[in-house]
């Protein structure tokens, strides 16, 4: 599954500011404490490929919240945009005070490739700089499979550097040290349409999954909001409505709470 098809109708701030949110404690059921470290080893689990959908999550070190305050969470969106945003595109997410979820996309090969010459700033043409391991050539990244295990290592850092440039401003406004995430990112490449279906409205259900609001409007750490709004977003919200048929039929689709559990461990 590579793309979305559409389905028939039925005041910046230092680093991270101490205000208190009162989403600040553990979910009411669900989540057991999850012992590990950060270590991201993206390249241990099956790499992200170029244009495929993914579940991709991620839990506290052991008791730990990642979101200890509403500026830490507005801080989590804003590196995310810094570091994700340009390798691949949001379909949906939800930020728990433990764990988070995001339904992604992974750009493709031509997107990632322009990527990397803007943040390497290479001219168009050249064709003897460094990539990533300092000794392949640009021509290098642009052929066969060699170029798109590179475009693969590329994704990964950014998801390694996205999560470890939090974990050092959350342990420096909270005086703690130490792996803030789980050892691995995890990642479920998503190839089925219903479980793609069902996944959007899992994520967006997750607050009232684990007994933090009533209604998953009443959260406001997720997704969901942009699907109702028409403000500017990054999402691929014009997407999601579309495969949901439209508007109507995707808030259709979130009326009732999700009963089938997905196949995926936290």
């Amino acid at each position: 599954m590579k793309h979305r098809r559409r389905r028939k109708k039925g005041s910046k701030r230092n680093e991270l500011e101490t205000k208190p949110s009162k989403y600040n404690r553990q979910p009411s059921k669900g989540l057991e404490p999850l012992e590990g470290y950060l270590s991201i080893h993206m390249m241990k689990q099956p790499p992200f490929e170029t244009e495929r959908i993914y579940h991709v999550y991620n839990h506290g070190n052991g008791d730990d919240n990642l979101f200890r305050t509403e500026e830490n969470y507005r801080y989590f969106l804003q590196k995310y945009a810094e570091y994700i945003h340009p390798v691949a595109a949001t379909y949906a997410y939800c930020l728990m005070p433990n764990h988070f979820h995001l339904v992604i996309r992974i750009r493709s090969a031509e997107e990632l490739r322009a990527f990397y010459r803007l943040k390497k700033k290479l001219p168009e043409e050249t064709v003897e700089a460094k990539t990533l391991g300092g000794f392949e050539t640009l021509q290098a990244l642009e052929s066969g499979e060699l170029g798109l295990e590179l475009l693969q290592r590329l994704v990964s850092q950014q998801f390694s550097h996205f999560l470890n440039g939090y974990t050092q401003a959350f342990n420096k406004r909270h005086d703690r040290s130490g792996s803030l995430f789980r050892q691995n990112i995890k990642r479920k490449l998503i190839t089925d349409d219903t479980y793609y279906t069902r996944l959007i409205r899992y994520v967006h259900y997750n607050p009232v999954h684990h007994g933090f609001v009533r209604h998953l409007d009443d959260w406001p750490h997720s997704s969901y909001h942009a699907f109702l709004s028409v403000q500017p977003t990054r999402l691929c919200r014009e997407e999601v409505l579309e495969w949901f048929g439209d508007r109507n039929n995707f808030l259709e689709s979130h009326c009732e709470i999700p009963t089938i559990p997905l196949d995926f461990e936290l």
